[in-house]
């Protein structure tokens, strides 16, 4: 099964396209700053995909009207090209990781990642990170956050 996992943001997306086939999520294609077209363009080789869906913060301004169309514009795309599309907040993607919300999560994504692939969370060296998730930056580690808690999801563990 392949699976795009998207962590929208007003312009620009990380995305992972992954063989999850397996036990784990193997990334065959990562952006950390992926255009809405790059995106589309993935989800035609997909079988399933996440979207992390808009949930208003503490502050809402114009950037957060962008994501949400966004999300809105991903999850249309995938109707329109017969994907099966799955939406979760931020809160509920974490929440299926068991990581806590808040101040720090991006930090504690990155960390579950590296380690359910093998690799030392503590590490700070990229030379230490798993073969598996070389290339993996910015937005793409959230985008890899959720992948896996897609996964927890349908597989209900």
């Amino acid at each position: 099964m392949i699976v795009l996992a998207i962590d929208p943001g007003s312009k620009e997306h990380g995305c992972v396209l992954a063989d999850c086939s397996g036990d784990l999520p193997v990334p065959e294609v990562v952006h950390s700053a992926a255009s809405t077209r790059q995106a589309i363009e993935l989800m035609r080789i997909a079988d399933r995909v996440f979207v992390e869906r808009f949930a208003p913060g503490k502050t809402t301004g114009w950037s957060s009207v962008l994501t949400a169309e966004a999300v809105g514009g991903f999850a249309v795309a995938a109707s329109l090209l017969g994907k099966d599309c799955h939406l979760f907040t931020r809160s509920e993607w974490l929440k299926l990781l068991r990581i806590k919300y808040g101040a720090g999560a991006d930090g504690r994504v990155r960390r579950y990642v590296i380690a359910a692939h093998g690799g030392d969370p503590r590490s700070r060296s990229r030379k230490d990170i798993p073969a598996t998730l070389r290339g993996v930056t910015s937005h793409a580690w959230q985008a890899m956050g959720l992948m896996h808690a897609g996964l927890v999801s349908l597989r209900g563990r």
